[in-house]
């Protein structure tokens, strides 16, 4: 029988999926995507089996404005509250200064995927809108960069048993030993020397920097279970309750649905309830379907698949994890603050979901696409055509004519005239480039994405310095927003590494082994960091007030040098 919740869950994720497939209908968020990938027309071939021209003009233009938005690799700079900062003898701009630069080492690890999670992001959302989740986790089922289990493709691929707590382990004498006394060292360690460390290595005023750089090796060794992620979630998996209000928190839930390797789920300790977990990637599957898929992917060497939904509930700040065709709740814990990260240029007024930029370009882009085409038909529809006096000429004469070879001449009786005539065609070559013109000026004017560089076709000095001005002021809305973006997701990895991250992490991380000032650098070791502790960052966090900003200047050159003409 399935549990309460998960019924009533499941309930919420097929309002909420009715949801999102009325907002794809009613902005061709489908269509928006295909337009910009090169699938803009409905019939490709023409009566004569050709292919009919396309030009795509919407995929340049999106790739033309991104680089504005989001060039450089961003820079986050933290400030700490104006009230708080002149109090005197504070230590509050010294920590926030520490919190800066851990933020930017975080974005800038490799490991987090922060470019390129929100790159993406950021290009999904002209067709749709950019979603991104941020989070700490060592669990692979969460964390896309951490260490996963081997892939099982086949029913006989076998997979190495992960040790817990209460797995026991044979010694060789035959006992049976369990795992956590086999992990426990034999014998207590003894405490350090006097100007030595755990690891043996001096820390007396006169060593060099190789102790100091032993260490810190070190520590960055022991910190593979620390894991910072950005990750990036595909717009049509994003699922909001039945609410649909503009403003986030303003709704009762959000979450969305992935598709992840079944052994994956059942191999990582964060899930519980998996023992019957089943291979199913939708609801409403019949026990007979299931077997199918598990039978189809075992065919195709493809491993099982899962659909998980997860969903963050914001009234009672409750994240809920739940399986496709399984009836228990596979996680259920609180949270502290909502992890998904929107980027929505068009926000609509009445639901959550923006407005594409794209959408607005669609029925230019299909004018243009007409006009080319018929501006083709035109060119090989009027070619030279002509007649000839058939009493003047032969036709074996007329042959002659058609080689176009130099100095061809043929007889002709005596007394006719105008043995050759050209024919009289229509011309439409002149509506066929005003069309073209029309619709290429059509699809600059509605805006949309980026901004018409043609700003010379205004009639006065006057009209087109407001239009730059305009237009200019519409590329740095779209940068800031952007930058907005980005600092919510770099505030989320500060307060994620204020709440988790270990000490050994902050000496790691800030401290720089590589320096002629040994003592001076050990001496700011030990009276630096030693405040430096979970509960007394998770005070600061709470006591200090501190902002994130991303320094427009470096995501964009254009920002530089828009400064510069100021």
């Amino acid at each position: 029988m399935a549990d309460t919740s998960v019924t009533t869950l499941r309930k919420r994720i097929t309002a909420a999926i009715e949801v999102h497939e009325k907002w794809e209908a009613d902005n061709d968020v489908q269509r928006c995507y295909d337009y910009y990938i090169g699938k803009q027309l409905v019939n490709p071939l023409d009566q004569y089996n050709r292919p009919r021209i396309q030009i795509n003009k919407i995929h340049p233009e999106v790739r033309n404005n991104i680089p504005s938005l989001y060039y450089y690799r961003p820079f986050a700079r933290l400030t700490p509250a104006p009230e708080q900062l002149d109090d005197p003898g504070t230590e509050i701009e010294k920590d926030t200064q520490l919190l800066q630069d851990t933020a930017n080492h975080l974005l800038r690890d490799p490991s987090t995927s922060f470019r390129e999670s929100t790159f993406i992001g950021l290009k999904e959302a002209h067709w749709a809108f950019g979603c991104v989740e941020v989070g700490y986790s060592a669990e692979f089922a969460d964390a896309p960069n951490a260490d996963r289990p081997p892939l099982k493709e086949k029913k006989d691929t076998k997979i190495p048993k992960v040790a817990t707590e209460g797995d026991t382990h044979t010694m060789p004498d035959g006992s049976v030993m369990p795992n956590a006394e086999m992990a426990a060292p034999a014998t207590p360690v003894a405490p350090p020397a006097p100007g030595m460390d755990a690891m043996g290595l001096s820390v007396d005023a006169g060593s060099d920097t190789a102790s100091i750089e032993a260490e810190v090796e070190a520590l960055k060794s022991q910190l593979r279970r620390e894991v910072f992620f950005v990750k990036h979630i595909p717009a049509k998996q994003v699922l909001i309750s039945t609410s649909d209000k503009p403003i986030l928190e303003n709704n009762d839930w959000v979450g969305y649905w992935e598709d992840v390797s079944l052994e994956d789920v059942k191999k990582s300790e964060a899930y519980k309830n998996t023992k019957d977990l089943k291979a199913c990637t939708g609801d409403g599957k019949s026990e007979m379907d299931r077997q199918k898929d598990v039978e189809r992917a075992e065919s195709e060497g493809s491993p099982d698949s899962v659909r998980l939904y997860k969903l963050w509930d914001l009234r009672t700040r409750t994240r809920y994890v739940l399986a496709a065709g399984h009836d228990k709740l596979l996680l259920e814990k609180p949270y502290k603050r909502c992890p998904l990260k929107f980027l929505r240029f068009d926000v609509d007024p009445y639901h959550f979901f923006p407005r594409p930029l794209i959408l607005s370009k669609l029925g230019p882009q299909d004018e243009y696409n007409k006009s080319r085409e018929w501006l083709s038909l035109v060119r090989d529809g009027i070619v030279p055509r002509y007649t000839y006096d058939s009493d003047a000429m032969e036709a074996m004469d007329m042959k002659k004519l058609e080689s176009g070879e130099m100095g061809t001449y043929v007889p002709r009786k005596s007394g006719s005239t105008n043995p050759v005539e050209p024919i009289q065609q229509p011309s439409y070559s002149e509506n066929a480039l005003q069309t073209l013109t029309l619709s290429d000026k059509e699809f600059a004017d509605v805006g949309g994405v980026g901004s018409d560089p043609k700003i010379a076709a205004s009639k006065t000095a006057t009209q087109a310095k407001i239009a730059e001005t305009k237009s200019q002021v519409q590329d740095s809305f779209d940068r800031l927003l952007v930058a907005e973006w980005l600092s919510d997701i770099v505030k989320e990895l500060t307060s994620l590494a204020i709440e988790n991250m270990s000490l050994d992490r902050w000496v790691a991380i800030n401290v720089v082994p590589q320096s002629q000032f040994t003592m001076q650098i050990e001496q700011d070791v030990q009276m630096r960091f030693a405040r430096i502790n979970a509960n007394l960052l998770a005070d600061s966090s709470k006591g200090i007030n501190w902002d994130v900003q991303i320094d427009l200047e470096s995501i964009s050159p254009v920002s530089e040098e828009e400064k510069f003409q100021k």
